[in-house]
């Protein structure tokens, strides 16, 4: 991760599936230009990113809305998966509750 501040110039997708971009270059933290560049290139568009600066997780958001969160080590990747793993289930078991009481409304 790198200090906030060391951004680079990087040119940008002019356009992708007929959306326009309305920029042609784009400043991006300098620790994360290989993997924006390595994405745009194998056709995966990328239309934000941000490194975290050691204040949290960094994430490259690409065009079509899926998201890529990048953690500074494997401890905090894993801490971090299990954390989304434990709010999965929780929001599934709420669902769950949910429907079994509204069917016991019915009876």
């Amino acid at each position: 991760m790198c200090k906030w501040g060391t951004d680079i110039e990087m040119p940008d997708m002019l356009a992708h599936q007929g959306k326009r971009v309305y920029r042609t270059v784009a400043y991006i933290d300098a620790c994360l230009a290989p993997i924006v560049k390595a994405l745009n290139d194998c056709g995966a568009p990328t239309v934000a990113c941000c490194c975290g600066h050691g204040r949290g997780l960094g994430n490259i958001m690409l065009d079509d809305g899926r998201e890529i969160f990048i953690a500074p080590d494997y401890d905090t990747a894993r801490a971090t998966n299990a954390a989304f793993e434990r709010a999965a289930a929780e929001r599934a078991a709420a669902a769950v509750a949910a429907l079994y009481d509204s069917r016991w409304a019915e009876v």
